[in-house]
């Protein structure tokens, strides 16, 4: 009546140990435990001997795999051997691809051509997140697939290799890849090279914050900023209203909308005021009907073009139309279900759209 058990992971992955508990629960003589990874016929790891008597409880034994192991299926056995106690078990386990992380950065995400990329990489173990020893190989390729440059070998300091490559003046634009192999494992990372122009000042949009159904006019707020901090006090702007959702006519090329110019003010700062029935002209425009603006979906685009320079710069926000400027909202601990003849309650949130006012 002697019994047992054996408790393992049924994943495992190369180069890393593989923990193993088993305790005998009944019998008084010494057992002899073999335990061993097989995939079909070639074993994998040499023979681990553990000798366990009916008093040892919870003693490891730990296998480490290979770190050229290949299969996606393996077995482990385990058997006992002893004067009562004699059994043999086997199942299945996953070898799992990914034995470790592989991290790649670079000192941005977008470059210019001619300037110098700055990369770091490194490998690293999940289990006590130790980074790895070891030769990596890291590849270059440009956004049409040519392979620039390639680092056989690179090691670094401590396992974390730092490389810097300077772009060409002409170099191709678009996304570059660099990969990175470490111990038969590829991560990639990808960089913009583009030729951008950083921009001098943004463009806020601001519509309503709770823009009823019942209101007549809405106000909207145009704010140019330079990136020091200071308002853009010379400039053009053109205010552009369109629908979210337009229905095109075979005849209808280009998107039905409301349009207004104006000139920033000393604050760097324009308003203008759309009305109602603006708003409805241009959902009966595009989609030949109009039953309300109710829950009605806008964009507000505005371009503004700095006086002294003539660079344009476009923001851009959305305006949704509401009916009230409140909301009733289930709470989340009210139960999902209910038994016939006995009380429900229920928990109602009243809120105001943009901040909650009281739950009752």
């Amino acid at each position: 009546n002697a019994t047992y058990w054996v408790s393992t992971s049924n994943k495992f992955w190369p180069g890393r140990a593989v923990q193993l508990i088993a305790q005998i629960l009944t019998g008084t003589d010494p057992v002899a435990v073999t335990v061993s990874i097989t995939e079909q016929s070639y074993e994998v790891n040499s023979t681990v001997n553990t000798l366990f008597t009916s008093a040892a409880t919870d003693v490891p034994s730990t296998l480490k795999v290979p770190e050229n192991s290949w299969s996606f299926m393996y077995k482990i056995v385990v058997v006992g051997k002893g004067n009562t106690v004699n059994f043999k078990h086997e199942d299945y386990i996953n070898l799992q691809t990914k034995a470790f992380s592989i991290f790649v950065v670079t000192n941005k995400g977008i470059y210019k051509p001619g300037q110098i990329v700055k990369l770091r990489a490194l490998a690293m173990a999940p289990e006590n997140l130790k980074i790895l020893q070891g030769p990596m190989d890291i590849t270059i390729t440009d956004a049409k697939g040519n392979r620039i440059k390639q680092y056989k070998g690179v090691t670094g300091i401590s396992g974390v290799v730092d490389l810097n490559f300077t772009l060409a003046p002409s170099t191709p634009i678009g996304d570059w890849k660099i990969s990175v192999t470490f111990r038969g494992q590829t991560e990639e990372k990808t960089i913009t090279v583009d030729d951008y122009v950083l921009p001098k000042y943004e463009v806020k949009v601001t519509p309503p914050a709770i823009p009823l159904s019942s209101d007549t006019t809405f106000p909207i707020t145009v704010k140019a900023t330079y990136t020091f901090g200071q308002p853009v006090t010379n400039g053009s702007v053109v205010v552009r209203i369109t629908s979210l959702y337009q229905w095109y006519s075979s005849t209808q090329k280009a998107p039905v909308d409301w349009k207004t110019t104006g000139k920033l003010n000393s604050n760097g700062e324009f308003t203008c005021t759309v009305t109602s029935k603006e708003l409805a002209d241009i959902l009966l425009r595009s989609r030949n009907y109009f039953y309300s603006l109710n829950l009605e979906q806008f964009r507000v685009e505005a371009n503004v073009t700095e006086g002294n320079s003539q660079r344009l710069q476009v923001g851009s926000a959305s305006m949704q139309i509401y009916s009230s400027p409140y909301t009733l909202q289930v709470v989340p601990i009210t139960s999902a279900s209910y038994k016939p003849n006995r009380p429900f309650v229920a928990y109602v949130s009243h809120m105001l759209l943009l901040c909650p006012l009281r739950v009752t």
